[in-house]
């Protein structure tokens, strides 16, 4: 039973599902920054931040950043 509860909340994944500069990224947004914030903290442009941004929703299949962190969390891609 508890196996069965830890496949539905941690599924086999693709390993490096993500990037390392998407998860990095996805990091940054799980503490909080903005994209103006990730561009100057990893001396990137906002434009790229918000590419990357929009990469690792289509990964995920989620419309949201917000939603991507939480995937990211639960596929172990980022941990809070």
């Amino acid at each position: 039973a508890v196996g069965s509860v830890e496949a539905l909340l941690f599924p086999q994944t693709e390993a490096f599902f993500l990037s390392a500069r998407e998860r990095e990224i996805l990091q940054w947004w799980a503490a909080g920054k903005s994209a103006w914030e990730i561009s100057e903290i990893l001396s990137i442009a906002e434009r790229t931040v918000e590419k990357h941004t929009q990469r690792i929703r289509e990964r995920f299949g989620v419309a949201t950043t917000r939603q991507a962190v939480i995937e990211g969390i639960r596929l172990r891609e980022i941990f809070p």
